[in-house]
């Protein structure tokens, strides 16, 4: 994907890499365990990841208000006890120094974003930096040659290869018959782009 730089002198660059837009909260992080299990201390219930069959998974703390359900996650404190993904930064930083370029691609309140890239992305992914941010829900709209996402609506209709990681809210959804490839860790999901672009017999900028 060729893309057209104006730097702060107004000269023009243009870059040509391909593009992998990456999803953050459940694709990069472990971050709806750490939510139940902040809900589960506080308020006594039980819920197992495993149990999370739908992305609003409110029901399954019907005693609860939204205010209460969505309180941890304007917490600096609860962001630094999310756990990332290790097999995520691995063998995204291995695309990354393959010649791929990394943009995140969140649909991240933009309230919270600052401390979530601070607090996560700053000291786990140091290869994306701030002008690789990309804060969107409606990610369809986004152009890039990849998106990596495990809410399977954010992939449906993109112009780009489409790629869901499997997390159990997800495992029902007939992701082959929308055009998209599943995967189930990161190590897949890099074979997988590294495949593709093989396959397009396209060079990469080393």
């Amino acid at each position: 994907m060729i893309r057209k730089i104006i730097k702060q002198d107004k000269s023009v660059q243009y870059i040509d890499k391909p593009v992998v837009l990456v999803d953050l909260d459940d694709t990069l992080t472990w971050f709806v365990p750490e939510w139940l299990k902040w809900l589960n201390n506080k308020y006594g219930c039980h819920v197992r990841y495993e149990d999370v069959r739908e992305w609003d998974f409110s029901y399954l703390y019907p005693t609860l208000t939204a205010k209460q359900m969505h309180e941890p996650l304007g917490l600096p404190e609860f962001w630094k006890s999310v756990e990332i993904r290790e097999d995520a930064k691995i063998h995204l930083a291995r695309l990354y120094n393959s010649g791929f370029e990394i943009f995140l691609c969140t649909a991240t309140h933009y309230k919270d974003i600052a401390m979530k890239y601070d607090i996560i992305i700053k000291e786990h992914f140091p290869f994306i930096d701030w002008s690789h941010v990309i804060v969107a829900k409606d990610k369809h709209m986004i152009k890039g040659d990849y998106l990596v996402d495990d809410y399977e609506n954010n992939l449906i209709d993109g112009d780009y290869e489409k790629i869901l990681l499997t997390v159990p809210r997800n495992e029902l959804f007939n992701a082959e018959s929308h055009g998209i490839k599943r995967c189930s860790d990161w190590s897949e999901i890099k074979e997988y782009i590294m495949n593709v672009h093989l396959t397009k017999d396209l060079s990469l900028p080393f």
